[in-house]
């Protein structure tokens, strides 16, 4: 006699389980969380191999996930205090370009230099 509350209840949960997860990835979507910490090491590894040979260093790596897509501030350190526009626009597409490959979402990069040290 019950057995089938139980297995009701358990159904329940089961089912339950898909909606709370949507609405947990809504809320972090809401809230500008980041990334899961695969993205953006992943993220990192790319921005990285792009801007070692320029002789940039990266920073700081700022994500933020909207929605199905992903906002990405690049912060430079540059090894003199000219910059090369072109060099960086270089950079920034081929970003985009290898993560919107590699990723689900679509993934915009900014790249800004980091002032700091500057002298």
């Amino acid at each position: 006699p019950y057995i089938d509350p139980g297995i009701a209840v358990v159904m329940a949960v089961i089912l339950l389980w898909e909606p709370i997860v949507m609405i947990y990835e809504a809320v972090r979507s809401l809230i500008l969380a980041a990334p899961k910490e695969e993205v953006r090491d992943e993220i990192r590894k790319v921005i990285e191999a792009e801007v070692t040979p320029y002789g940039y260093r990266l920073d700081f790596l700022d994500t933020v996930k909207t929605g199905r897509r992903i906002w990405v501030d690049v912060y430079l350190i540059f090894p003199s205090d000219t910059v090369d526009l072109s060099a960086l626009k270089t950079i920034q597409d081929n970003a985009v370009n290898i993560l919107n490959g590699e990723l689900e979402e679509d993934v915009f990069v900014e790249i800004i230099p980091e002032l700091k040290h500057v002298k």
